[in-house]
């Protein structure tokens, strides 16, 4: 905030009291907006990016009520996939998500030979879900009860929180798992289509969070027009979660 102080007169400020998610925190400052009547075009990103200023250019020439920045999953390989219908994006369906969607995929295949034992079960889990609490947040009480040494049932895994698992039954685990396209997080919409799609936002997925992703799904179902833009090289975009991220920047800009 310190570094914005000479632009104090031209900056708004805005705090997000609960910690409901991306699409909560765009909902919150897209409330000021609304305040303001604006209705021109709005750039939103997630906090920890730097970003090539060409590749901004790009994205505001393009004539669509939304259009984002994608990268290769070579690239970004934790990043929400890009789903596309005749080369349209319709969808972004989040890294976690299909992680999830796979764990009890696997373990609903393995089950056929009757209840998995618990060393299995959480090997195969955190195969895909690293963090502990991740997975409990995923899985729930079949989690909890894996970790005591219980074996897994059919019936614990149809207790499982539904989270995106609705998803499955319109895009194919196979297919999910072929897309190539990650997700940016960095958005430039119509203000009109953003307000619109902010009104329809749930929480209805793995981390009970509402996912400014979603709004892509939104605005298609809507009929929309939303296009993506395709980053030269990953530098373009670079985050800074990780001390390994931080000295690619150095190593980059130096």
């Amino acid at each position: 905030i310190n570094a914005l102080d000479p632009l104090q007169d031209k900056v708004v400020y805005c705090r997000q009291i609960q910690q409901r998610g991306t699409g909560h925190a765009t909902k919150t400052a897209a409330g000021i907006l609304q305040a303001m009547q604006f209705n021109g075009h709005v750039l939103v990103t997630a906090g920890d990016k730097i970003i090539d200023p060409q590749i901004l250019i790009k994205l505001i020439q393009l004539p669509h009520d939304l259009s984002f920045l994608v990268g290769s999953i070579d690239h970004f390989p934790g990043s929400g996939r890009v789903v596309y219908d005749n080369n349209s994006p319709v969808d972004i369906f989040e890294f976690f998500d299909i992680q999830k969607l796979t764990v009890i995929g696997e373990m609903s295949h393995m089950l056929k030979s009757g209840p998995l034992p618990a060393d299995q079960a959480k090997n195969l889990i955190h195969r895909y879900i690293k963090q502990s609490a991740k997975a409990a947040a995923a899985l729930g009480d079949l989690y909890e009860n894996v970790i005591k040494g219980q074996p897994v049932t059919s019936e614990m895994l149809a207790r499982i929180p539904a989270g995106d698992i609705h998803k499955s039954e319109k895009y194919s685990l196979n297919r999910l798992r072929a897309l190539k396209h990650a997700n940016l997080s960095v958005y430039l919409f119509r203000a009109s289509a953003l307000y619109k799609s902010l009104t329809l936002l749930s929480s209805h997925n793995a981390q009970q969070e509402e996912y400014l992703p979603d709004v892509v799904s939104i605005l298609a179902e809507n009929g929309y027009h939303i296009s993506t833009l395709e980053i030269d090289s990953p530098e373009q975009v670079m985050s800074f979660n990780t001390q390994e991220e931080l000295k690619a920047i150095q190593e980059h800009y130096s």
